[in-house]
């Protein structure tokens, strides 16, 4: 490197990305900085001397407009950055059983259940509650009426658990 300064040469610290030059300027527009190889959105119009402001990132930078290539996207990185991912890896049952617990603590227990429930892609599930004295399952049947995942309710059937299950429609 010595050697080279010594000289009076100079390098380009990086490699300068070829393609076709950019004609027409938009604030906002994406485009390609042929100098970092790096992807930037146009903040300003070019001036008399064809500066202009762009931004890479976090970082806001002037820069001649002979710099700027058009931005060419493949499909495929398009296509990856439509796509949505459910990541919810574990499995969840399709029953919640309460039966012995109070009503709050039920309610918390039921509540968590059914988030887990909706984001696990479940339309409906069981709620398991007892038949005793219908405190619990009255008390569920208050927290359904305005719980956001709950799209209807109804008791057991014969061969589903009768009054003591409560079963529930997920939206």
């Amino acid at each position: 490197l010595k050697k080279d300064l010594e000289k009076g040469e100079q390098k380009e610290l990086f490699e300068r990305v070829e393609g076709e030059k950019v004609t027409e300027f938009k604030e906002g527009q994406e485009v390609l900085l042929s100098t970092l190889n790096q992807k930037v959105s146009i903040l300003s119009l070019p001036d008399a001397k064809g500066d202009l402001m762009v931004q890479a990132g976090i970082m806001k930078l002037s820069v001649n407009k002979k710099d700027l290539v058009v931005l060419k996207e493949d499909k495929k990185q398009r296509k990856f950055e439509k796509r949505e991912a459910r990541l919810n890896l574990r499995s969840v049952s399709t029953s919640c059983d309460v039966r012995g617990s109070d009503a709050l603590e039920a309610e918390r227990a039921v509540d968590y259940y059914l988030d887990e429930a909706s984001m696990a892609g479940l339309l409906e599930v069981t709620i398991i509650h007892g038949m005793g004295t219908g405190i619990l399952k009255e008390h569920l049947w208050d927290m359904f009426r305005h719980h956001p995942h709950v799209k209807k309710y109804r008791l057991g059937e014969y061969g589903e658990g009768g009054k003591g299950v409560t079963i529930v429609t997920l939206k």
